[in-house]
């Protein structure tokens, strides 16, 4: 029976280290559990509105926008939404897709290392770019 759960959890963490390894993982499991409350398929997607202000394009005089619901989650959200195109999709598979890894490999037409290594990929991806929005908001403050 394959272990199920947190991909830190099961796997090496030798990229980044283990407690930045650990807290991407966390944020992407909380973030799934936000994106699956969020949408039948499991996926909130973009929203309109979102797109709206990511092109510039003038929102109504009468939309007030609201106030995010789960901060953290949101932050993955628009960090998962940006990934290339292949770890975004692995990264849908491995935290929003149900099924063993092994079958989450297969769905990806990858074998069982290859896969592995693909996650690992979202988790450093991930990682990195919550380092880079930590800088950007340390500047800011």
């Amino acid at each position: 029976m394959e272990i199920t759960g947190s991909f830190a959890q099961t796997h090496d963490r030798n990229l980044i280290g283990h407690v930045a390894f650990e807290e991407a993982d966390r944020r992407l499991v909380q973030w799934s559990a936000w994106a699956k409350q969020q949408s039948k398929t499991g996926y909130p997607g973009q929203c309109a509105i979102v797109e709206m202000i990511k092109y510039g394009t003038a929102l109504p005089r009468e939309f007030s926008m609201p106030l995010p619901e789960n901060l953290e989650a949101e932050e993955i959200e628009g960090i998962v939404s940006d990934l290339p195109t292949h770890l975004k999709e692995c990264c849908l598979v491995e935290y929003l897709g149900k099924g063993t890894r092994a079958q989450k490999a297969k769905d990806l037409h990858l074998n069982r290392v290859q896969y592995y290594q693909r996650v690992e990929q979202v988790i450093v991806a991930v990682w990195t770019a919550l380092r880079v929005l930590r800088k950007k908001h340390n500047k800011i403050s």
